[in-house]
């Protein structure tokens, strides 16, 4: 399967899913009175959810049934959101950079590594 049609339908569900992130976390804090962190970890898991299933099924053409590529993919979404801050406080509050900055780094590194790994290790096709 060819990285030029994997890359756009990435795109389409990380932006799926940080939409359904950013949706989930505002109304849980709002509606349901939610704390900021109990809301942030049911949207994280909801937006894991679409993540998996959209790249899942339409990118990487994997059956999405399969525990251990779910297994995979849970890691790797936890060690992408750990590397996000990582990189967000060493520059924003090691080196004294912008916030706006370090994000424009972690925008420019983390989903291409995400993609990298989901596509040889995540989400890769079984081996026959």
């Amino acid at each position: 399967m060819s990285v030029r049609r994997q890359l756009p339908w990435f795109a389409v569900f990380g932006i799926a899913a940080s939409a359904t992130h950013l949706i989930i976390a505002l109304a849980a804090a709002r509606y349901l009175g939610w704390a900021p962190l109990a809301a942030n970890t049911l949207a994280f898991v909801c937006a894991l959810g679409v993540s998996y299933l959209g790249n899942a099924i339409v990118t990487f053409k994997v059956a999405p049934w399969r525990g251990a590529a779910f297994a995979r993919f849970c890691v790797l979404s936890l060690a992408s959101f750990g590397l996000n801050q990582v990189i967000v406080s060493a520059l924003t509050v090691r080196m004294g950079w912008p916030f706006w900055a370090s994000l424009c780094v972690v925008l420019a590194t983390v989903p291409p590594l995400t993609f990298l790994l989901a596509r040889a290790w995540a989400l890769a096709p079984d081996e026959p």
